[in-house]
């Protein structure tokens, strides 16, 4: 993959995840609190499937554009520590896979469950809103 390949990834994969933090806000505040779980989270794994493409020379591999989901974490952590920010931003990578879960929860489990509830959704949209922080403010200081 060329340097210019991996720059028009990251760049769909940011787009994507504006549009995705922007239908999380949204779906919050119409209180459908198992939207705004699914849209956050994607925001984030999208903003990390960015960095990855911007930061590290790894590929998804077997002809995927991206990397699993379970694999998020594990690539922000690699990404961070390249950047010499590890310390700073170690205690996101247990709240990501806590994040991954509360997807999970709210797209699989039985709609009346009460598994995802607007605490569960505040709690995806901080993170996002953290990630978002890091990787789109960053950017923008760094250009």
């Amino acid at each position: 993959m060329t340097t210019d390949d991996r720059q028009t990834m990251a760049l769909s994969y940011r787009k994507k995840a504006d549009e995705s933090y922007v239908v999380a806000l949204e779906c919050f505040e119409k209180k459908h609190y198992r939207g705004t779980c699914n849209r956050a989270w994607y925001a984030v794994f999208q903003l990390i499937t960015a960095a990855a493409y911007e930061e590290l020379t790894a590929t998804p591999g077997a002809n995927r554009p991206n990397w699993a989901h379970e694999k998020q974490a594990d690539l922000f952590k690699e990404i961070v520590r390249k950047r010499g920010q590890y310390e700073r931003y170690r205690h996101f990578m247990g709240r990501i896979g806590q994040m991954l879960e509360r997807r999970y929860d709210a797209d699989y489990r039985v709609p009346d469950e009460p598994v995802v509830g607007k605490e569960e959704a505040e709690q995806s949209i901080r993170l996002a809103a953290a990630i978002r922080d890091i990787f789109v403010l960053q950017n923008a200081g760094a250009a």
